[in-house]
């Protein structure tokens, strides 16, 4: 009769329990369903009573454990649980750019692994398709968030880890066709395979891992501080246990939900709130904007940053580099020589530029293969009303992240530098960053667009390292390269900073002869003469 009743009071707690779990699934799947335009009040609600509904559930099934897995709670509905609440606080970083909510979802999301609540149903003798798709899902957002915390080994193991889980399911499910998960595992190994040369090219065939693309990631990367103090250590909180019982022994979920816990560093400045779209068709595009704008304070500057191809037929393939070493640039800029000849050639229809100028290949940005998704200048004009930071990514424009990475690529070097010669490159580029700074921040020339912008950290590193770029490629260019191909800012610059000056040279010219690769650039010969004399 005790038993009995024992039994009936856990099938109680395990419906009470279920209820919970459907009441909070709701709740989330109310906040996914906002559009990336929805902020404000609305957002804020929503997000508040999904976690509040997530906190209740994650509070009753440590407090009601025994009487849960007495009635039969299995391992992996903790493990589901804890996936939703790592991707409410990755969407939660998603919308505010706040990095504690990204490790956040890195703790669930560890301890899920670590506690291995998914691989006792995956030994099960009769698997669940639709629990293995919970865990795919799983995975590949796990390896999105250590890749934007930069967490190089655990990305690799997380790589590895999701392979082995893709053959493993085709072999458990001989009749489902895992195709779209074996194209995932394919983006996951492309983008390993290129993490350490960020300053690619981009075609039609992006490199990208889910929504993430690689241009993308670098600039998230780019346009966040990087926390160093101990607050950014992320600690592993041991369970506490009640008696005898043991986490690893039944389906306890013993992972401290800390919605308050600020795990950022004290001594860092907030990151910039971030939004971003994955192939946003125009009026997608356009529509975000205008919202930020409308959000916009008036002592803010909002950036933009879009990365696209000038032309409709984007095809031409990069060059691949299979055996892990770089190859040489003269077949690069061979193609780039031909591809210019062939989009200049008489045979293609002639078009008065002054006539129709929002036709010609490079007035627009080709965000998508039908309708009307070019993005043209003056589409942007609007919202010039508020401070503005346009950064392009297109044919005739680069960006810029890792730059000595970007610039060994460049020169045709082999990727494994010796360390101290990569180590003493860094070190001559950021003082080459640093006295440029100075330059233009005490520059009496300097257009008075700049100087509004230069007192965010940000964006006065994004324009130095647009400096170093420029730069570089003009060096580089050969005297049949057009200027065409350079990268280009409006106002201008200073002429003390531009490709032809001192102040620029000198610094590439030091880099370069540091690499031993100085006869791959074009420098002025008093600067030549300068440092042989040395």
């Amino acid at each position: 009769m005790a038993d009995e009743e024992r039994g009936e009071a856990a099938s109680e707690v395990l419906a009470q329990f279920h209820s919970l779990v459907e009441v909070a699934d709701r709740k989330f799947a109310r906040v996914r369903d906002l559009p990336p335009t929805a902020r404000g009040a609305l957002h804020l609600l929503h997000c508040r009573k999904v976690f509040k509904a997530y906190t209740r559930l994650w509070q009753f099934q440590q407090h009601r454990r025994r009487e849960l897995v007495a009635g039969g709670l299995r391992r992996w509905e903790i493990g589901d649980i804890a996936s939703r609440i790592g991707q409410l606080y990755y969407g939660q970083y998603q919308r505010t750019s706040e990095v504690r909510f990204l490790l956040e979802a890195y703790v669930f999301y560890e301890a899920i692994v670590s506690r291995g609540y998914f691989e006792a149903a995956r030994a099960s003798a009769a698997p669940d398709l639709k629990l293995r798709y919970k865990e795919l899902r799983f995975q590949a957002r796990f390896f999105i968030v250590a890749l934007l915390l930069n967490r190089t080994d655990e990305v690799r193991q997380l790589a590895d880890r999701f392979r082995a889980l893709v053959e493993e399911s085709k072999a458990a499910f001989p009749a489902t066709n895992f195709k779209e998960w074996k194209q995932v595992a394919q983006e996951i190994s492309r983008v390993l395979r290129l993490r350490d040369a960020l300053l690619a090219s981009y075609r039609r065939n992006e490199i990208k891992f889910a929504e993430l693309s690689l241009d993308t990631y670098r600039m998230v990367q780019c346009l966040e501080w990087e926390p160093s103090g101990s607050s950014y250590q992320l600690f592993r909180k041991e369970p506490y246990e009640n008696g005898a019982f043991s986490d690893q022994s039944g389906a306890s979920g013993l992972i401290d939900i800390n919605l308050a816990a600020d795990l950022m560093d004290p001594d860092l400045p907030p990151n910039p709130r971030k939004a971003v779209i994955y192939h946003p068709s125009v009026s997608q595009f356009i529509a975000l904007t205008a919202t930020i704008c409308e959000e916009l304070s008036s002592d803010s500057i909002l950036l933009i940053y879009i990365s696209a191809s000038g032309k409709t037929d984007c095809s031409v393939a990069s060059h691949k580099n299979v055996n892990g070493k770089s190859t040489n640039s003269s077949k690069a800029n061979h193609a780039r020589q031909a591809s210019w000849k062939r989009d200049s050639s008489p045979s293609q229809p002639a078009i008065d530029d002054k006539l129709y100028p929002s036709t010609n290949p490079g007035s627009y940005l080709c965000l998508g293969a039908q309708g009307s998704n070019n993005l043209y200048p003056d589409d942007l004009v609007p919202f010039t009303r508020k401070p503005l930071f346009l950064i392009i990514d297109s044919d005739s424009s680069r960006a810029f992240k890792a730059e000595t990475i970007a610039f060994c690529q460049l020169v045709g070097l082999s990727s494994d530098v010796e360390a101290d010669i990569y180590v003493n490159a860094e070190s001559l580029l950021s003082s080459a960053l640093a006295e440029w700074e100075v330059t233009i921040c005490t520059c009496n020339s300097l257009d008075r667009v700049w100087a509004q912008v230069l007192t965010d950290p940000f964006l006065r590193r994004l324009i130095l390292r647009f400096i170093f770029c420029r730069t570089v490629l003009s060096l580089f260019c050969s005297s049949l390269d057009s200027a065409v191909h350079l990268p280009e800012c409006i106002p201008k610059l200073p002429e003390s900073l531009s490709p032809e000056s001192a102040v620029t040279q000198t610094h590439i010219h030091h880099l370069a002869e540091r690499l031993g690769v100085s006869n791959h650039f074009h420098f002025l010969d008093t600067i030549e003469d300068s440092d042989q004399s040395r």
